[in-house]
């Protein structure tokens, strides 16, 4: 598994976890206000970290991973390699997943979590970055190419992408 993976699985599980507390809260009148601020922070750094991982495979040209070798080449200059991270769907997802933790990060900031009407707007928003994030799983940036044809050498990286 790799490094976007494992970032991947950490950031749904801490969405979901922080709707759990959210939830609960919501029904039981807890108090979890404290503990889900913290919980969305690092959600946010979480998916913000696995999105800027994926710009920073397409700034070094990461051949080794399958998304990257099917949107950039070697030979194309920076900006172009740069937008390839939303050339596809998989990256796409991920880039909204990363849009939707921020809009949860602006909101935990701005409102917090005192009112119930602000605790249910953040479980509406967790709730759509757990979708993203589970379909950003289902068909993974970060899978290697190794993973994709497992036929191929260890020790062959390709020179060139698809572009």
């Amino acid at each position: 598994m790799t490094t976007g993976n494992i970032i991947l699985n950490a950031s749904l599980v801490v969405s979901l976890f922080t709707l759990i507390l959210l939830l609960s809260d919501q029904f039981n009148k807890g108090n979890f206000e404290l503990q889900a601020k913290w919980l969305i922070r690092i959600f946010v750094a979480l998916l913000t970290g696995d999105f800027l991982l994926l710009v920073y495979y397409f700034y070094t040209t990461n051949m080794r991973y399958n998304y990257v070798w099917a949107y950039t080449s070697s030979d194309l200059p920076l900006i172009y390699k740069i937008a390839g991270t939303i050339a596809g769907s998989q990256g796409t997802l991920l880039f909204w997943a990363a849009l939707i933790s921020l809009s949860a990060l602006w909101l935990n900031e701005k409102w917090g979590l005192k009112s119930d009407f602000m605790k249910k707007t953040q479980i509406v928003v967790l709730s759509l970055g757990s979708y993203f994030i589970y379909l950003t799983k289902l068909d993974s940036p970060f899978k290697t190419i190794y993973e994709v044809s497992p036929d191929l050498p260890l020790d062959f990286i390709p020179i060139k992408g698809a572009g």
